[in-house]
């Protein structure tokens, strides 16, 4: 089992998400405002339905939040901050 990290950032969003063997199991994502395009809104965090079905799997579904968290935690700062072009 693998576990990888894509980048999915375009302008106006960041967007990142982890996946084990090619399935997705957390997308992180922060966008523009809507009010003020200018600064980055508060960054959520969606997790995908997963049957874990042993322990390696289970040890990859951890790593995966531990990413999650750290990018969530660093994105958070972002929050209503300009965005730098």
């Amino acid at each position: 089992m693998e576990l990888t990290q894509s980048d999915y950032t375009r302008p106006g969003g960041k967007h990142i998400a982890i996946r084990i063997d090619g399935k997705t199991i957390v997308f992180i994502e922060q966008n523009t405002n809507i009010d003020n395009p200018k600064v980055w809104d508060a960054p959520y965090i969606f997790v995908n339905h997963e049957k874990v079905t042993d322990l390696e799997h289970l040890d990859l579904l951890k790593d995966a939040l531990d990413m999650a968290g750290e990018l969530f935690e660093k994105w958070s700062e972002d929050t209503g901050k300009e965005i730098e072009s």
